[in-house]
Order: C-alpha cells, then sequence, then structure tokens
C-alpha cells in the first residue's frame, strides 16, 4: 500500500501503547473466505471495546497523504490491538502498518510469511478457527497485557536486511542450505 510505503520512508514518533484504548481496531474490506465477517461476529459475541469497519473499496492505491490514509492511521493509533485478518491473500500489510505505528498485530491467518518468527504465539490463531474460539480468544487478548514495542524486539532486524532474514529463515526450514 501507498500508507504502508510511506510507513516505511518516514517513520513515526511512536506513541505509547499505554497511552491507547485496550480494544481492537479493523478497517478493511470484507473477504471472498468470509473470514474477517468471522472475526466481526466474534467481536460482536465477546463484547470487547473496539472499531471495525467494512471499507466499499480497496485503498491500498490510495495516496498516503489522502483523509482516508490519515483517518486509518489516526484511528489505528487509537486502539492497543489492530486485527490483521488474512485478506484476498494468504497474508496481510496491515501487520507491518499496525507494527510501524507500535500497535499490536493479533494476526487470523494461516500463511504469513515470517509470521511463525516474530509474532507471539498468544497473538495469532489460524483462519479454521471457529467464531466461539475467536470470541474466548478476544476476550483472553483484551485482559492480558500488550506485547510493548514489538518492531524494535522482533522485527527491526528483518529491515536491517530482508535478503539475509529471508535466507535465514528458508534455511531454519530446510528448504536451502544457510549458515
Amino acid at each position: 500500500s501507498m500508507f504502508l510505503k510511506d510507513l516505511l520512508a518516514k517513520p513515526r514518533p511512536l506513541k505509547p501503547l499505554h497511552e491507547a484504548k485496550r480494544g481492537f481496531y479493523f478497517r478493511g474490506q470484507r473477504d471472498p473466505q468470509g473470514l474477517r465477517e468471522k472475526v466481526k461476529s466474534a467481536l460482536d459475541m465477546a463484547d470487547v471495546p473496539g472499531f471495525f469497519e467494512y471499507n466499499p473499496t480497496w485503498n491500498a492505491p490510495t495516496p498516503a497523504n489522502s483523509l482516508i490514509a490519515q483517518r486509518y492511521e489516526a484511528e489505528m493509533t487509537i486502539w492497543t490491538y489492530s486485527l490483521c485478518p488474512a485478506g484476498w491473500g494468504q497474508a496481510t500489510q496491515r501487520f507491518l502498518e499496525a507494527v510501524l505505528l507500535n500497535r499490536v498485530p493479533v494476526v487470523i491467518g494461516d500463511g504469513l510469511l515470517f509470521g511463525d518468527s516474530y509474532i507471539p504465539q498468544e497473538l495469532r490463531m489460524g483462519a479454521s478457527a471457529t467464531v466461539e474460539q475467536l470470541t474466548r480468544w478476544f476476550k483472553w487478548i483484551c485482559r492480558t497485557s500488550p506485547v510493548n514495542n514489538l518492531y524494535a524486539r522482533k522485527i527491526e532486524n528483518y529491515f536491517e536486511d530482508p535478503t539475509a532474514y529471508f535466507l535465514s529463515w528458508m534455511g531454519r526450514r530446510g528448504i536451502i542450505e544457510w549458515t
């Protein structure tokens, strides 16, 4: 997205998590698998604080300085947790946007590249989870302490040398020989 590209080019001052509302944020389109609808239903059933809204259009190509992108950033930084359900593909750019804005990404999906390396297990769940499982999980997350500064602790080394990180990831899985 143009917004993610702008976040990487011009990092924002990090807003502390303790100043955010304890709750979940999502703004995006519906997905063809119905995962995001399942997430919305679970949030409603969990009766936890947050903001969840569908966009009528795909906004990734929207310029970073547009009102749409500015609103997205302002809304995301209000909340502690950013929901990152898979969309049309296996992964979502929302994960990186959340981390770069010092929000805690909550990943719902199965095929996130590198996800097993830097997403704490308690903050990810597979797309096959039921609404009831998601409901219990969202309630549990709201009661626990957020993971502070995930970017500095887990992801910074990826951005320092993405090629080396990717090769190392492939090596750990036995796809290539890498030391």
